[in-house]
C-alpha cells in the first residue's frame, strides 16, 4: 500500500470513528504520555483501516459507551477496538502477513496432503488461529464437500443440476485453487 492510499484509509478512519468519539468527549488516560497515546492510536487505527465505512460505523456504535474510568471517557485499551473489529468485520488472514506465512510453510501443505486444504483455510480464516484437535472434523467436511462436488458433476452431466448446487460447487472449486494459489506463494494482489 502506498503512503498516500495508507494515509487516505487512516483518515477515513479518523472521520468515522475517532474524531465522532472525541466529539462525545473521549480523552486520554492522563497517566498515559501524550507520545505513547499518539503512537498506540496510530497504530490501531492502521489495523482497522480494512474495515468499510459501514462496519467502522457499527463500531462507533458499540464503542461509545465502553470508555473507561470514574466518567467513562477514557478511551478503551486498543484491544477492545479490535475486538469489535473481528466481531464486526473479521480481519482477512490475507492481511496478517505472519498467519499467511505460517499456513503457507506447514498448514496448507499439509492441508493439501490430507484432502482438507479448502475446509483448513476456512477454519484458519474465521478462527486467525491453526486448527487444532479438529482435524476429523474437517475430514468430515472435506468428505462432504468432495462427495456434493461429485454428485452435483453427475447431476450436470445428465442435465439435472439445479443452479443454487452449481453455483456452489463452481464457489468451491474457486476456492480450492484460490487456496492452492497460497500455498503455491502465488501473488494474492486482486485475487479472492
Amino acid at each position: 500500500m502506498n503512503d498516500e492510499v495508507a494515509e487516505n484509509k487512516r483518515a477515513r478512519v479518523r472521520r468515522l470513528l475517532i474524531e465522532p468519539l472525541e466529539v462525545l468527549g473521549f480523552r486520554r488516560n492522563a497517566k498515559m504520555p501524550a507520545d505513547a497515546f499518539k503512537a498506540k492510536m496510530a497504530n490501531m487505527i492502521d489495523q482497522l483501516v480494512y474495515m468499510s465505512d459501514d462496519s467502522l460505523g457499527t463500531m462507533l456504535e458499540m464503542v461509545q459507551s465502553k470508555g473507561q474510568g470514574a466518567n467513562r471517557d477514557i478511551w478503551p485499551a486498543p484491544a477492545t477496538f479490535l475486538s469489535f473489529a473481528e466481531l464486526i468485520e473479521p480481519r482477512p488472514v490475507e492481511e496478517l502477513s505472519g498467519l499467511l506465512r505460517w499456513f503457507r510453510s506447514v498448514e496448507g501443505p499439509r492441508a493439501m496432503e490430507a484432502g482438507t486444504l479448502v475446509e483448513t483455510w476456512s477454519y484458519f480464516h474465521k478462527h486467525k488461529r491453526p486448527p487444532k484437535f479438529v482435524d476429523r472434523e474437517l475430514q468430515a467436511r472435506a468428505n462432504s464437500n468432495r462427495n456434493r462436488c461429485q454428485l452435483t458433476k453427475e447431476r450436470m452431466a445428465r442435465d439435472r443440476a439445479d443452479s443454487h448446487d452449481v453455483r456452489w460447487m463452481q464457489s468451491y472449486e474457486a476456492r480450492l485453487a484460490y487456496c492452492e494459489a497460497i500455498v503455491r506463494g502465488d501473488d494474492l494482489e486482486g485475487a479472492a
